[in-house]
């Protein structure tokens, strides 16, 4: 009678302790998911970043430039803003891996959006970065204390 009690309850304890190892494999599962997506939102903000900064950069010697040679007074319409804007989207789509478009579509309404976001932040991290001329020699920008 005393091992049957016994058996019964060994049996009752291994349920137990398998349940809660159960448990704690789904709670270290989810934390390992949650990380794991966690460094790929990190991988596509950086390849967002920097594929931008490259779309700019080429706009920037490209097509800007001939837009500016067309115009008399050298200066871009809206109307040559809104087109380099979109040149830009166009491209940074196209230079996007199809993994990062895929993660930024789950999680964006509307992908163009934040394709234009990235494009406005890179015009203005270029455009901050611009060589100044300074009496007739060209430095490049720097940070303070350098």
């Amino acid at each position: 009678m005393q091992a049957v009690l016994i058996d019964h309850l060994a049996q009752l304890v291994l349920a137990i302790l398998a349940a809660l190892a159960i448990a704690i494999l789904k709670k270290l599962a989810n934390v390992a998911d949650t990380r794991m997506h966690a460094g790929v939102g990190k991988d596509v903000a950086l390849e967002l970043v920097t594929q931008a900064e490259t779309v700019v950069r080429t706009l920037d010697q490209t097509l800007k430039q001939e837009l500016k040679v067309a115009q008399i007074d050298g200066e871009l319409s809206r109307t040559d803003m809104q087109l380099l804007k979109s040149t830009g989207i166009k491209m940074l789509k196209d230079q996007m891996s199809n993994a990062a478009l895929e993660v930024i579509t789950k999680n964006s309404e509307r992908l163009e959006d934040v394709l234009g976001r990235a494009i406005e932040a890179a015009v203005s991290k270029v455009n901050s970065q611009k060589p100044v001329e300074l009496k007739g020699e060209l430095l490049s920008a720097v940070g303070p204390g350098s």
